[in-house]
């Protein structure tokens, strides 16, 4: 995958969370982030943490040494500007303590995206400048019997063109 990625030259690559989880093991973890971080010779890597990288044989702290030391930037509730881009990377739905959207005084004179792993609060996001949100977790209903519950709630799922987001 990797491969195919150094191929693309994209301005960055973002990384949506939920990379590592319960049945991860210390080596794969490594092994794992040490292939993304040679996506770093191409452009910047960001990485956003999922639910499930709460749920790891090995600590946080850990976590962190290892994708860091592959050179991809943790944003954990955290801003880059990049040229006329605002990339915002938030803490994960779970955590409590994250920001509020409205606290990173965004304006349309720059394109906001918003990197976070579960597709939460779209509506304050449109309300607060955000031209487009990133967004995973929901596995696109492919997990059965999710699947099934995925088109009964698109506010879950995320809305995919129900909604607009507007520069």
């Amino acid at each position: 995958m990797t491969n195919t990625l150094l191929k693309v030259k994209p301005n960055f690559y973002l990384l949506g969370g939920d990379f590592v989880d319960e049945s991860t093991s210390k080596e794969d973890m490594e092994i794992l982030f040490k292939q993304l971080g040679r996506l770093t010779k191409v452009a910047p890597v960001y990485f956003v943490y999922g639910n499930h990288e709460n749920k790891t044989k090995f600590t946080r702290t850990k976590l962190n040494q290892v994708i860091t030391k592959n050179n991809i930037t943790i944003l954990n509730d955290q801003e880059v500007h990049l040229n006329n881009i605002i990339l915002i990377g938030r803490k994960d739905y779970t955590n409590k303590n994250r920001k509020k959207t409205k606290n990173y005084n965004l304006t349309n004179k720059t394109y906001n995206i918003v990197l976070d792993h579960q597709p939460q609060r779209t509506k304050e996001n449109i309300k607060n400048n955000v031209d487009l949100q990133l967004s995973g977790h929901t596995h696109n209903g492919q997990m059965f019997p999710l699947s099934y519950s995925y088109h009964l709630q698109p506010d879950f799922a995320g809305n995919y063109g129900k909604e607009t987001f507007k520069h």
